[in-house]
């Protein structure tokens, strides 16, 4: 699926049936001045940023709280404490997404370019 952003574009492919056969199954994303790849090391996430010539960034997230590295864990701390959800499962961002998908499906039936019919896509 090729997505167009306000100031960028992205091709999203993905598969739940690939084989891994040593390279990072990503997400990677390829950019102007480099390339994001996720993947595990030590059997941790991080996330190493290629820039060619040997220029090799790695980062490493910090970890979710005891607990919460699971969906239903984060939920079930948001409705005991109140405090908000992490962000990737906050409704309005993940309605954002379901926007970009639904325009990718749509785009995929039609072979034509698909508008996101959200209110962020919608500028003029």
């Amino acid at each position: 699926m090729i997505v167009r952003f306000p100031s960028a574009m992205g091709l999203f492919e993905g598969s739940w049936t690939t084989w891994d056969h040593g390279v990072a199954p990503g997400p990677i994303v390829y950019g102007t001045t480099g390339t994001l790849v996720v993947e595990r090391s030590a059997d941790k996430p991080i996330v190493r940023l290629e820039r060619g010539h040997g220029q090799t960034t790695i980062y490493e997230p910090e970890p979710l709280p005891e607990g919460r590295q699971q969906v239903p864990g984060e939920f079930i701390h948001h409705l005991e404490t109140g405090e908000p959800l992490h962000p990737t499962l906050e409704m309005t961002f993940n309605l954002e997404v379901m926007a970009i998908l639904d325009a990718g499906v749509r785009s995929t039936e039609s072979g034509k370019l698909e508008a996101v019919d959200s209110a962020t896509w919608r500028i003029g």
